[in-house]
């Protein structure tokens, strides 16, 4: 899926599980980074050693095994030692980058800790070098007339010094990087915008990098500036299709902010594989390109394409990458840490009783993705039974790389456990924490059901949608769907569509505020007309609220819920 994967729940309905009970004695895997890169290496050379600390947070040892999935690395578990950067005993992972027979380029492989018997296990470790140098041969920047800035970034081996050159039209910058001198990956971010008053057009400038150990990254970068009062077209990265040998197809779409002015059209969109045959296709859908990757006849391995998209934005064409890896069959797989909020996609936050999570991973189905079509929700879907401390727990949505579920209302708080099984096949354990409530607000709309706001979504790449959209007046009253506000009076059975009659209302004293506090000011409360589960849905909580007349106003006002049920995450409202 990716990254607005799932968002259609806004306000529909949206499950994901979450347990929570006491966990018997058993290692808990946890490593202190699961990414390195992208490396700056030199042509023809080995790349340094790279470490991964793995602590045990649980109680009986941790019996490790590490294993690559590209001939160029090699890991090595190291035994049991001091480790100040976890603040215990650790084990080290030593990562032997064997690159001195890799072209010039860009190169990623990943190494899988396991250990069968420890919790949050199995986790991957990806690995990015850039053999020859990670500093580009040149940038290009298509930036709006209104000013907004618009970032590019790079990478290198070392500190290195960084001369701007740029004309009157732009402002040009490169921001140091932190990072203390052991560190393996200096990144700076370059940053653009174009001056007031600036006239559309091309212009040009210059940065020139000085210092790095790998001679390839010592250069004059050109910069291009194209100023435009046009749309401008930003897609966002899409994640590696997965898929086991054999499964059914998986589908992502390609979705496109606006950096500019105006609306983004897209034309058309086509796809390109470099090696396997036809194996991606790609078709318009609602104005995205969604891609569609067919496994059928591949064997294991990694492969790559590219998808051209064409839209009436300035910057024309663009160029998608996609990468498809075909794994070897096997058991379901939770990732560690893919137990995650549905609202926000943020991970490691506490999961409410009777809220709706997402859970991420591989193999937790090989047929089509399939959607519950009867209530009360079942526990297993699509040949996958989602568990909670041992217990199958209600499903609303399965596939191969995610399902969605609830937490049962009566589930333990605190700490407990989570698997996914597929077919009597048991997957891996991971931890969950669960909590009364942890409220997270998804979507608002107006009384002509417009979105008035979504909170803010981003990926690893740093893109992020989400924030105000159709304004809204004081004395307009709207509606926020939720999850995670916990138990209602009257109680819902897990599973269960709310009822309309009577109304299913969270307890206890709980408002929306309106604008940020700060030394000079406070944020204005609201009492809400209603706080409590959406008839007729599963796990999805609704509040009705009118914007207070002395509400602030302004295009960005921040919005949240307090009160007993807890703080929510914020949602921002063009208040008008």
């Amino acid at each position: 899926m990716d990254l607005i994967r799932s968002k259609n729940f806004l306000y529909c309905t949206v499950l994901t599980i979450g347990i929570t009970t006491q966990l018997t004695a058993a290692p808990k895997l946890r490593l202190d980074k699961t990414a390195i890169g992208p490396v700056s290496v030199a042509t023809g050379t080995n790349g340094p050693l790279q470490v991964v600390n793995a602590l045990n947070a649980g109680d009986s040892p941790l019996n490790l095994q590490a294993a690559s999935s590209v001939p160029w690395l090699t890991a090595t578990v190291q035994p049991r030692q001091p480790c100040g950067t976890l603040g215990a005993n650790c084990n080290p992972i030593n990562i032997a980058l064997n690159t001195s027979g890799l072209p010039a380029g860009t190169q990623t492989g990943s190494i899988l800790v396991t250990d069968p018997n420890a919790l949050d296990a199995p986790q991957t470790i990806t690995v990015t070098v850039a053999v020859g140098g990670n500093v580009p041969n040149s940038l290009t920047f298509f930036l709006p007339t209104s000013g907004a800035e618009v970032t590019q970034s790079f990478t290198t081996a070392r500190n290195v010094s960084t001369t701007v050159t740029q004309p009157p039209q732009v402002s040009l910058s490169v921001a140091a990087p932190g990072g203390g001198s052991f560190a393996s990956v200096f990144s700076y971010t370059v940053t653009a915008k174009a001056n007031a008053g600036a006239a559309p057009g091309t212009y040009n400038g210059t940065i020139l990098v000085a210092g790095s150990p790998i001679g390839a990254e010592n250069k004059s970068v050109p910069v291009t500036f194209n100023v435009t009062d046009q749309p401008i077209a930003s897609p966002f990265a899409i994640s590696t299709f997965r898929i086991a040998q054999g499964a059914a197809k998986q589908t992502q779409s390609i979705r496109l902010s606006n950096l500019g002015t105006g609306a983004v059209t897209v034309a058309s969109a086509t796809v390109a594989t470099t090696s396997g045959g036809a194996w991606a296709t790609t078709a318009l859908v609602n104005g995205f390109a969604g891609v569609t990757v067919d496994p059928t006849g591949l064997a294991p391995g990694s492969y790559q394409g590219t998808v051209t998209i064409v839209s009436n934005a300035a910057n024309g064409t663009i160029t998608v990458p996609i990468a498809l890896e075909i794994i070897a069959s096997g058991t379901p797989v939770v990732q560690a840490g893919g137990v995650v909020n549905n609202a926000t996609f943020e991970p490691g936050l506490l999961l409410a009783q009777g809220e709706l999570p997402a859970i991420f991973g591989e193999q937790f189905t090989t047929g089509e993705p399939l959607l519950a079509s009867t209530l009360p929700l079942p526990t297993t879907l699509g040949g996958a039974t989602v568990f909670i401390n041992d217990q199958p727990v209600p499903i609303y949505y399965v596939s191969a790389g995610q399902i969605n579920f609830q937490v049962p209302f009566d589930a333990a708080t605190g700490e407990g456990t989570l698997r996914v099984d597929r077919g009597g096949q048991r997957g891996n354990t991971v931890t969950i924490a669960i909590a009364r409530s942890s409220p997270r607000l998804l979507i608002a709309v107006n009384q002509a059901v417009q979105v008035v706001s979504t909170p803010f979504v981003c990926n690893s790449a740093g893109q992020c949608i989400g924030g105000a959209s159709t304004p809204v007046q004081t004395g307009t009253v709207v509606t926020i769907y939720s999850l995670g506000l916990g138990p209602t009076n009257p109680p819902v059975a897990s599973g269960a569509a709310a009822p309309l009659s009577p109304l299913a209302v969270v307890p206890g004293v709980n408002k929306v505020f309106f604008g940020a506090g700060g030394l000079f000011n406070d944020p204005v409360s609201q009492t809400p007309q209603f706080v409590g589960l959406s008839p007729n849905f599963v796990g999805l909580y609704q509040i009705n609220v009118e914007i207070p007349a002395n509400a602030p106003r302004g295009a960005s006002v921040p919005v949240f819920l307090q009160g007993d049920a807890g703080t929510s995450n914020t949602l921002r409202f063009n208040i008008q």
